[in-house]
């Protein structure tokens, strides 16, 4: 199956012409996630595969997607460049429940006082991304770390098992606390 998901506003969307051959399936238009809501979906299909499948398919992948940054926000997580996180999402879409899972016990070991921040890390050198759950909190230093190491120890297994990376770590940029 061939897919591609791609994001446009309602203006770009009307200057989009499908392939010969194409149509586009167009989903989210109803009640999109308030993160979402100024952009469509556009799922380009090829002939052979079913509507069905193929809308069923990529517009759950989509609202996994969507669930997780609300969560996080739900979270009180600040969130950055929310289009790249969403790419490394698509290609990483088992990661959506262990995010959900380590944010949440992450938020819940360090409180409300802390400021959580949900980034996709791009190294400038090579060309690798991954996200980063990073924390800045006006603890001492070494307790930041004893929680962190506690969170690692309790989600080592499934940080083995997901198909992307995820560095949890102390966020040592000035931030208003």
């Amino acid at each position: 199956m061939l897919l591609t998901v791609q994001t446009a506003t309602l203006d770009e969307y009307r200057n989009i012409k499908p392939a010969p051959g194409e149509g586009y399936n167009i989903g989210g238009s109803g009640g999109v996630s308030t993160l979402f809501k100024e952009f469509l979906v556009i799922l380009t299909k090829t002939e052979d595969v079913p509507d069905e499948s193929v809308e069923d398919e990529s517009v759950s992948i989509v609202w996994a997607v969507e669930d997780v940054l609300e969560y996080l926000m739900a979270l009180d997580i600040r969130i950055s460049r929310t289009s790249n996180i969403r790419d490394y999402f698509y290609s990483h879409i088992d990661m959506v429940g262990f995010v959900k899972r380590l944010s949440e016990t992450t938020r819940d070991y360090f409180g409300d006082s802390a400021v959580l921040t949900f980034e996709l890390y791009k190294d400038p050198e090579i060309s690798d991304s991954f996200f980063a759950l990073l924390i800045n909190d006006r603890t001492e230093p070494d307790l930041i770390l004893t929680k962190i190491d506690r969170i690692m120890e309790e989600y080592e297994r499934e940080f083995s098992e997901i198909s992307g990376w995820l560095m949890l770590g102390r966020d040592y940029r000035k931030v208003g606390l």
